[in-house]
């Protein structure tokens, strides 16, 4: 089984979930929830997407103390995931993906995490955060390697290169679009940002284009640009009415681009020259903001959003199915009734090999301790 793309949903009000895919189909979901004063968090792993976000159906799951802001596969097992708190931690499936272990932690970021990506060989990563920092970890040991500083705002998306394992690229809300390098001396350079007339929010490599990437913007605007100077064969769109969350190439048709944003749309556009991002595909079924996106192959396009909806998109026929109609009816119940402190235990969760269950009054309850497990690591000034 290979790894593959990352998907992320968020629940109206009270939760947000995230999902990656494998290759065999299966499907994980990363969540935050909002109990009382503080977040927490937890991954879910379904081996039949369709029955996400259903809590009962899950194939494993393990709570974490602190909110998912970002996660991706590091191989066919082990996931990297950044917190709420600005740590790092990678999970491991085992029992034939029937249960959760931790593998190894370590805190880096002040802030939120908004962003994870690994490198094309798996043997490092890069994470970003409101820290305005920019964060490179070894793996899978999850020591910090480097830690440069060039954005001067929080910083919005990275992506690591798809064949070239030391170039990525990031964006930031200090309105810059930087290229990495980590073999120069001065790791990072400033792209020519035009046509993009407003702030960039997320970024992403073309599979097979070893200079060209998507870009989404605060004003809906969608480019395709070159990292080369003085290229200047780009191409622009504006399908979305409102800011762009999440970027996604098709695996089997790299020439297709998804995108989806706060305008409740997902759309499909045709980044080939000849079709000058033709929109090709539009869906208005989400109800709310669509933060969550993936696309393993051409027949299954899944998005997500604070609409506690899944869904699954079938572009020959031109439609969508939720995903998981149990799990829509008992997230639409929970949002219209306030979730009460503690509400977090389920019996689909469990937490690995880090947290025990804990009986009182008869209920069976998680203890938290995702903190305990974590281990400074010593950061290195640029």
């Amino acid at each position: 089984m290979a790894k593959s793309g990352i998907l992320y949903q968020h629940i109206r009000v009270k939760r947000k979930k995230g999902a990656c895919f494998c290759s065999d189909g299966g499907l994980l979901l990363g969540a935050s929830c909002l109990t009382g004063q503080y977040w927490f968090g937890s991954l879910w792993f379904y081996q039949h997407p369709e029955q996400a976000p259903d809590v009962d159906s899950c194939t494993a799951g393990v709570q974490l103390e602190a909110g998912v802001g970002g996660a991706q596969w590091v191989d066919t097992t082990h996931v990297l995931v950044g917190l709420d708190t600005g740590g790092v931690a990678v999970w491991r499936l085992e029992d034939d993906f029937h249960t959760f272990v931790l593998s190894q932690s370590a805190s880096g970021h002040d802030g939120v995490v908004t962003s994870v990506s690994v490198a094309s060989d798996s043997h490092w990563a890069v994470t970003a955060a409101h820290d305005k920092c920019i964060k490179i970890w070894d793996l899978p040991s999850t020591s910090l390697i480097y830690s440069p500083k060039a954005h001067k705002d929080l910083i919005s998306s990275v992506d690591c290169h798809p064949s070239e394992p030391d170039i990525f690229l990031s964006c930031a809300q200090d309105d810059r679009i930087l290229l990495w390098d980590k073999r120069k001396p001065k790791p990072a350079s400033i792209l020519k940002k035009s046509p993009i007339q407003h702030t960039a929010t997320c970024l992403r490599w073309q599979p097979g284009q070893p200079y060209k990437f998507a870009v989404g913007s605060e004003s809906g605007q969608v480019a395709l640009l070159d990292t080369r100077a003085g290229v200047d064969n780009f191409l622009t769109c504006s399908h979305h009415e409102r800011a762009v969350y999440s970027l996604q190439f098709c695996a089997d048709k790299p020439s297709l681009l998804a995108s989806v944003g706060e305008d409740c749309r997902t759309v499909v556009t045709s980044v080939r020259e000849e079709d000058d991002m033709k929109q090709i595909y539009l869906d208005t079924s989400h109800q709310d903001f669509v933060h969550g996106l993936t696309w393993p192959s051409y027949s299954k396009l899944y998005t997500c959003g604070w609409d506690a909806k899944v869904l699954c998109h079938d572009l020959d026929a031109g439609l969508s199915t939720e995903q998981g109609q149990r799990s829509s009816a008992l997230n639409s119940q929970s949002t219209n009734n306030e979730i009460e402190d503690g509400e977090l235990g389920s019996p689909g969760l469990t937490n690995g090999d880090i947290s025990d269950h804990v009986s009182e009054g008869g209920d069976s309850r998680l203890k938290s301790s995702y903190s305990q497990a974590l281990k400074p690591s010593q950061e290195i000034s640029s």
